[in-house]
């Protein structure tokens, strides 16, 4: 029992002494939708060095401890305050991983729970930080994220998915190859903005983001592959429908490139026919980029892609027929213009789909039976599936599955749309 006394003592005491350093001079408590934020005294300024376009500029740097208690939750933080004399401009905010300036403005860059948190700093009109009467408008600004990653209107939080996709084998059929968890391993203030280098639990290359002041995304690399900034997580986009895009490879006639694909399904409703509870069909589309041309095509989610001479075409296999689609072919910048350009072209095409009643005619059918008419094992009609879309010669290698008579046919299509050969083959 004695033993118990004295280490509720202690408890006590800490308690107190706790309860005092917060009730100190020049610590604030601010009460914001049922939270209440003590903010302790800012500590003395200290110089800091931080990477700008001009080498290195010196802020001036103050930290504080904040205790959040939200009911029965409590948390306690240290904050950063940094000054930029020569601008006037004021950065709070939870201690960053890295800083830097660019566009007269202080970047303060974290991560957290598995997502990259960027927050610039806002204009202030004061020649020194000595007060605190910016401290309840943060309080406020954080609002009911203050127990979370303590978000305010500056920062942009996301994950690196939304930044590089998801991504995948060069499998057709693939499982996603990826997990969430990533870290910073270095920021650089280059002429075009910010440059952001992160590494990703699953993948053995390192990945960059470039950012300009305006929050538009300059540059995007994997490894040592360049791709275009098609996504901006820093800005929300009202009815833009890709919005995450995954990675793999396509086919061409120099090898394999990396390739940027999205997909989207369009429930359709029936024509008005009488009928009640008419079934709703949906339409599979989507888009490919080929990141190492940038250039762009839209047609069904399964077709497969391959690139020759710089056009992109995709194969499906449907109703007996090899279908290749072609013309819907575009070219996309490699810099900050790449994600309007992306939204443009993509509205467009969503534009002209519903037009035609979310149907998308192929460019060119090749009919099966009519190519091995000669073939008395495809007298019946018989389905077929993929087995592999190929570059061979700069032409089009499609080989698929006869599973009902076992066999393997085979049809070499160049880039004029014609039948340059055929064999049939079993397994």
């Amino acid at each position: 029992m004695g033993r118990y006394i004295i280490m509720r003592r202690k408890f006590l005491v800490a308690w107190m002494l706790s309860a005092l350093a917060w009730g100190v001079a020049g610590a604030t408590t601010v009460t914001n939708q049922g939270a209440v934020f003590r903010f302790s005294e800012w500590s003395p300024p200290q110089l800091l060095q931080v990477a700008s376009p001009n080498g290195y500029e010196a802020l001036l740097s103050r930290s504080a401890t904040v205790q959040i208690v939200d009911g029965y939750k409590r948390v306690t933080r240290e904050l950063v305050r940094l000054y930029f004399p020569a601008h006037r401009e004021m950065w709070i905010g939870p201690k960053g991983d890295y800083y830097a300036i660019s566009g007269n403005k202080i970047w303060g860059i974290r991560t957290q729970n598995g997502r990259i948190l960027i927050k610039h700093s806002v204009h202030r009109a004061v020649e020194t930080p000595e007060d605190s009467t910016d401290l309840p408008a943060y309080a406020e600004a954080v609002g009911d994220d203050a127990l979370g990653s303590m978000r305010d209107r500056e920062t942009r939080a996301f994950t690196a998915l939304q930044i590089f996709g998801i991504h995948k084998s060069y499998a057709l059929n693939a499982a996603p190859l990826y997990d969430d968890g990533f870290y910073l391993t270095g920021v650089e203030v280059v002429a075009a903005g910010i440059k952001v280098s992160m590494r990703c639990n699953s993948l053995s290359y390192p990945q960059t983001i470039t950012f300009n002041a305006s929050q538009d995304i300059v540059s995007i690399v994997h490894g040592t592959q360049s791709i275009p900034p098609v996504s901006n997580p820093f800005k929300v986009v009202s009815n833009y429908p890709f919005t995450q895009y995954s990675i793999r490879t396509i086919d061409t006639d120099h090898g394999d490139d990396m390739a940027l694909q999205a997909n989207r399904d369009y429930r359709v409703a029936p024509p008005q026919t009488g009928r009640q509870n008419a079934p709703v069909s949906v339409v599979r589309m989507g888009f490919t980029i080929n990141a190492a041309t940038g250039r762009m095509l839209f047609g069904p989610r399964d077709c497969v892609v391959v690139d020759i001479g710089g056009t992109l075409y995709g194969i499906d296999i449907r109703d007996q027929a090899i279908r290749v689609y072609w013309r819907q072919n575009t070219r996309l910048p490699f810099d900050e213009h790449a994600f309007a350009a992306c939204q443009e072209q993509c509205r467009a095409w969503e534009t002209a789909l519903a037009n035609n009643h979310y149907t998308l005619q192929p460019d060119a059918v090749f009919r099966l039976p009519e190519i091995f008419a000669n073939d008395s094992r495809f007298l019946k009609a018989y389905e077929f599936s993929f087995k592999a879309i190929t570059v061979i010669n700069g032409n089009i290698l499609v080989s698929m599955y006869c599973d009902a008579n076992r066999t393997c046919p085979e049809v070499v299509i160049s880039p004029d749309m014609k039948v340059v050969s055929h064999v049939v083959k079993t397994y």
